[in-house]
């Protein structure tokens, strides 16, 4: 944090200078470490057009993150990554359906698409 802190010339903490040079800080690490959400929904919608029926979601996660090129250093960050993605799509009910439990079919589906009646 006292990287980012700008002092005036009084030496007193300049608050918002500090928080734009943090704001400039995070803006450059998001830019560097951080993958978009929509190359993490390709790699989610590219395993689900090779699976059939529900996948389980730790089985999702560890595919999607496979399918954005994980390694033995990065397989933790990109599964934190999908996990985040696919249970955010889950609750706003935009892409997938759960179903709950092994025993009741569970796993992870695409949300089926409505047909509009004319």
């Amino acid at each position: 944090m006292d990287k980012h802190i700008v002092r005036g010339f009084d030496g007193s903490v300049d608050v918002d200078a500090s928080a734009a040079k943090y704001a400039e800080a995070l803006t450059n690490w998001v830019a560097q470490n951080e993958i978009p959400a929509e190359t993490i929904a390709a790699a989610v919608n590219a395993v689900l057009d090779r699976q059939t029926g529900r996948v389980p979601v730790p089985y999702l996660v560890s595919l999607a993150a496979n399918e954005l090129g994980a390694d033995a250093t990065t397989f933790k960050a990109l599964s934190d990554r999908s996990h985040s993605y696919i249970t955010g799509q889950i609750k706003a009910g935009n892409l997938f359906l759960a179903r709950g439990g092994a025993a009741g079919g569970g796993g992870v589906s695409r949300q089926p698409v409505e047909k509009k009646t004319a």
